[in-house]
């Protein structure tokens, strides 16, 4: 006679991310496997990148993974009379949400190679999207200190042009400074962007 699925079994763990960690929590599966006569299955609720190593250590150990989208998960919180988020009534309305839909997808085991390749591809575009952000911002300080400036250089992030903004950034006034002053000022610019290029 097997255990009612309504039977609440085990309690509230914390698992650190490390061996010893995964290794209790190997434990406490093997226990519930034993004490139902049949392998559990995982549910869970993605949470950034931290989910990643966990679910790959228990596919690894031959566990099925059920992923739940967190706005799904969200709605099944609502559903419920209390309107209490902690991390057990998270876990309570994940297992209850298990029973209540048969169409699960089991969440395919990829490479972790393949894994690596996504999650560094996530970082590009956000690091990318930084990079544009930041010369968006630079490209209307300069309009706002001097609005002709940008047609000065045919780019205005080369480094000549970077290196003449540097220079600028002194104390002595930009309309202080005299045309050889301002001769000068391009020359070392243009020089020290050559040396950048060289040494590079």
């Amino acid at each position: 006679m097997g255990i009612p699925v309504n039977t609440f079994l085990g309690g509230e763990h914390e698992t650190l991310h490390t061996p010893k960690g995964f290794e209790k929590l190997n434990q406490l599966l093997a226990e519930l496997e034993r004490m139902t006569n049949q392998k559990p299955v995982i549910i869970l609720e993605p949470t950034g990148h931290y989910h990643r190593v966990l679910v790959l250590h228990l596919q690894k150990s031959g566990y099925e993974v059920i992923l739940v989208n967190p706005l799904h998960a969200q709605r099944a919180r609502k559903t419920g009379l209390r309107k209490v988020k902690t991390d057990s009534s998270d876990a309570w309305h994940l297992g209850d949400l298990y029973y209540q839909e048969e169409n699960w997808t089991i969440h395919s085991r990829r490479k972790e190679s393949l894994e690596d390749l996504q999650f560094l591809t996530r970082q590009h575009e956000f690091i990318t999207s930084l990079y544009v952000q930041s010369k968006l911002n630079m490209r209307s300080l300069v309009d706002q200190i001097s609005p002709s400036y940008e047609g000065v250089f045919k780019d205005l992030f080369s480094k000549t042009s970077l290196n003449l903004l540097e220079a600028c950034l002194t104390q002595e006034g930009i309309q202080e400074r005299t045309t050889e002053a301002w001769t000068d000022i391009v020359k070392i610019s243009t020089k020290a962007s050559r040396s950048e290029a060289y040494v590079r």
